[in-house]
């Protein structure tokens, strides 16, 4: 039975002896003097680089091609997660831009609630960033607005 590791969020020098007491734990640390505590720890990870001192472990340490493969998936997905964001965006992108131009050249260039949400984004909420993007771009629209009527 592997025993339940206890977190330790961030330790300093001052921990060092309560950690010796303790059967499992993971921890975080900023402070360098603890990759010298070899009898602290079985692994140590500073950034991307993994170390240990303890000989059964090593081997645990070294890339297998199964390793590499996954590597290489997690890689790919990575990229294919990039280019699957980056056409939803480049989509959002045309979907305003060829709504804006349509309004702004036609008769009544009057940006309506409807129009919005045609868009995709919110009359109320995206408002503020539609009034930048017509001042931005020169558009010669009016943005109109449900006015919502106090009792």
């Amino acid at each position: 039975a592997v025993p339940e590791f206890r977190p330790f969020f961030y330790v300093n020098v001052a921990d060092i002896s309560a950690l010796e007491n303790e059967l499992s734990y993971v921890a975080c640390t900023t402070e360098k003097i603890f990759e010298e505590k070899k009898d602290l720890y079985d692994v140590y990870v500073d950034n991307q680089n993994v170390k240990t001192c303890r000989d059964g472990l090593k081997p645990l340490l070294r890339l297998s091609t199964a390793d590499r493969e996954k590597y290489r998936k997690l890689t790919e997905q990575r990229v294919s997660s990039f280019i699957i964001l980056s056409r939803f965006f480049l989509e959002e992108n045309n979907r305003i831009f060829q709504t804006l131009s349509e309004v702004a050249g036609s008769p009544d260039p009057t940006l309506t609630q409807e129009s919005v949400r045609a868009m995709g984004l919110d009359p109320h909420g995206d408002r503020l960033f539609l009034l930048h993007l017509l001042e931005i771009y020169g558009y010669d629209t009016l943005l109109v607005s449900e006015q919502l009527c106090c009792s």
